[in-house]
Formats: structure tokens, C-alpha cells, sequence
């Protein structure tokens, strides 16, 4: 396939496809890390493609390729971080939208007598609200 696709197609299959295909589950879990750099690491294979002998050439650190494009870079997703963010966006809206109804579900099971920002995770907690609470400080460090 390497042979068949040209670099700006490669672009665009990872940005559309690879990197898009997770993003559901990443804003509803968090994925373990182990999980996010084996995505990462196969799509740089993708990008830098195969030579004769199988292994391919890396003209680049793999940082490289997820720096902006006024840096050098292609904008690549970091994976772990992508995950972070789509969680954080979640707690977010709980936190600006609480009449919704995934909000009056888990206010009701988890902080029924507080706001999201005191919440703790509570008895036997699901992996969904683990995974939004677990964000807690990065939305608060974000937040003015």
C-alpha cells in the first residue's frame, strides 16, 4: 500500500481515519496509556511507510510529526493527550450543563448532594465516571 498512496493521501488517512476512529470511546474512557502510545507508534509506521527490507527510515523523532505546521511539524493527534481533552470537554459540559440528561444520571448516582467539582468517586464506581473524574484537575487548572 506504501507504494500506492502518496504522502499527502498518507496525511490525510491518518487525520481522517486513523486518529478519528477512537474518538467516541476516548471521550467516554480513558484508555491506558499503553493503549494510546501503540496507536501512536503505528501510525508513525504508517507515515514513514516500508522499504525493501521491511524496517522503515524515521527522518524525524516521532514528536516531530505532532508539532504545528508553522514548526515543522504535521500536526499529528498525541493520543494520550486527544483522550485528556475529549474526557475534560465531557466534565466540562456536567459541570455547564446540569439539567441534561447524562447529568441528572450521574449527579443522581454519584454527587447527588454537591456540585461535580466536590465530587468524589463513590462506592463501586463505573469506568465512564472514573474516567471523567479523573480529569478533575486538568479542568480546574484550565478553568479561570
Amino acid at each position: 500500500m506504501d507504494k500506492l498512496v502518496s504522502w499527502a493521501g498518507r496525511q490525510v488517512f491518518i487525520k481522517v481515519v486513523a486518529q478519528a476512529i477512537l474518538t467516541y470511546a476516548m471521550s467516554v474512557f480513558k484508555l491506558p496509556r499503553d493503549l494510546c502510545s501503540s496507536i501512536q507508534s503505528m501510525i508513525n509506521k504508517f507515515w514513514w511507510g516500508n522499504n525493501k527490507r521491511g524496517r522503515p527510515i524515521y527522518w524525524a523523532k516521532a514528536e516531530k510529526l505532532l508539532d504545528r505546521k508553522l514548526d515543522g511539524g504535521l500536526r499529528f493527534r498525541d493520543m494520550a493527550c486527544f483522550n485528556d481533552a475529549l474526557l475534560a470537554q465531557q466534565f466540562w459540559r456536567l459541570l455547564k450543563s446540569p439539567n441534561s440528561l447524562v447529568s441528572h444520571i450521574l449527579k443522581a448516582k454519584y454527587f447527588l448532594n454537591c456540585s461535580i467539582l466536590e465530587a468524589d468517586l463513590g462506592y463501586r464506581p463505573s469506568f465512564t465516571w472514573r474516567s471523567i473524574l479523573g480529569v478533575h484537575s486538568l479542568v480546574i487548572k484550565g478553568a479561570r
